[in-house]
């Protein structure tokens, strides 16, 4: 069975559409902290927010001057880079259903300002009618 997001199910989330908003900053030269918001329902025993360390993979490199001076870069993990992917994904599609619910709001209420603007022109017309 193939799962819709394989890093943060590894990383051991289990409800990732309760997620609304993660941040992530660097811990040293050598470690990524990741800190999961999450909207839990009311009452819920579950913590709302989770956080997760991951090392950085030091990686020597050569600066290719005259002197031959190596200097240590430390990269991100690839498992956090892949849980970044799945986290942007989640939150962005919640941002666009956030933006529709907007749009879809602002429609209602011009459909009702028109029906009730039809609504009062029809009274009108039957008060015309009785006079």
């Amino acid at each position: 069975m193939q799962t819709e997001f394989p890093a943060l199910e590894a990383m051991g989330v289990k409800n990732p559409h309760q997620i609304n908003h993660f941040s992530v900053y660097q811990s040293g030269h050598d470690a990524d902290v990741l800190k999961i918001r999450y909207a839990r329902p009311k009452g819920s025993f579950l913590p709302e927010t989770r956080t997760y360390n991951f090392p950085r993979t030091p990686k020597p490199q050569d600066q290719g001057g005259a002197t031959p001076e190596v200097i240590t870069v430390y990269e991100v993990s690839p498992q956090l880079a892949a849980a970044l992917n799945e986290l942007d994904r989640i939150v962005d599609q919640k941002q666009s259903v956030k933006e529709i619910q907007k749009q879809l709001s602002h429609e209602l209420d011009r459909i009702q300002r028109d029906f009730q603007a039809e609504m009062e022109g029809l009274r009108q017309l039957i008060k015309k009618l009785d006079s």
